[in-house]
């Protein structure tokens, strides 16, 4: 964790959380980095709140998402969360489901369509629908109970995510 390191920069916000030489101990790292993980968790799967609650309780912490004081480790391990997932919330992902018609997270956006149609294994000649070399290409195949099956394209609006790395 960037604000317990002497070098070390957060990529989110950077040096503004640092913290004094003296509070830079591996219980504060600890602490921050469970909370991190506590935030991020609970952004991500809120049902399982009980749980998370449990976990961070195992470890002698009492969950509190809601503190934000930049001078204690668990309000770092908060506020870096909370930038992070401020930040990711705005990739482009769609996480939140916010981004589509449809809402259901991670969904696509963008209206893709394909130009290929779908290839069918069981032809003789499966590749005989591509139109567009070069783009993706559904494919329809026979599931475990041999019902035809062509699923769509994931992730087209994945090369809208703001890269994280």
């Amino acid at each position: 964790m960037a604000t317990y390191d002497a070098l070390a920069v957060g990529t989110r916000l950077h040096g503004l959380l640092r913290r004094p030489v003296a509070e830079r101990t591996d219980a504060n790292k600890t602490k921050a980095m469970s909370f991190v993980a506590y935030a991020a968790l609970l952004y991500v799967f809120p049902a399982e709140k009980a749980r998370f609650d449990a976990k961070l309780s195992s470890y002698g912490f009492t969950p509190a998402p809601t503190v934000f004081d930049a001078a204690t480790a668990q309000g770092v391990g908060n506020l870096a969360a909370q930038a992070v997932t401020d930040f990711r919330r705005g990739d482009g992902a769609n996480q939140d489901g916010s981004l589509s018609a449809s809402g259901v997270a991670y969904s696509d956006y963008t209206g893709y369509a394909p130009l290929n149609s779908p290839a069918v294994f069981s032809q003789p000649t499966p590749l005989s629908g591509i139109v567009a070399p070069g783009r993706w290409q559904l494919l329809t195949f026979n599931n475990a109970a041999g019902v035809a099956q062509t699923p769509s394209f994931l992730a087209a609006h994945w090369r809208n995510v703001v890269p994280f790395a």
